[in-house]
């Protein structure tokens, strides 16, 4: 399984994550887990990994989708506030092409 999972850049770089501070499984630990097992467990324990991981992301996405006049403010403020900061560089960038006011 070793040189099975050394030959995959892709999953041995999911092998570097360590034991020591978080809890999470040492490359040896995840090699002797699925030895013999090949590919396909391992991409399917590494995909429920990833799933639990942005378990938090999705639920607040669909906190976020429910609010959809929420959403709508928020781009106003958002497009608000570059406006502010983009009319006073725009008019120094017209100015020094020589464009006059474009305001």
């Amino acid at each position: 399984m070793t040189e099975l999972i050394a030959a995959s850049e892709r999953y041995a770089g999911w092998l570097k994550i360590g034991k020591e501070p978080d809890g999470t499984p040492s490359r040896t630990d995840v090699e002797r887990e699925f030895e013999g097992q090949g590919y396909g467990a391992f991409k399917q324990a590494v995909g429920e990994g990833i799933a639990d991981l942005l378990a938090p992301v999705r639920e607040r996405y669909r906190e976020l989708r429910a609010d959809p006049d929420a959403i709508e403010a928020a781009l106003r403020q958002g497009a608000d506030r570059a406006r502010e900061i983009a009319v006073p560089t725009m008019a120094a960038v017209h100015s020094a092409m020589g464009l006059g006011n474009s305001s």
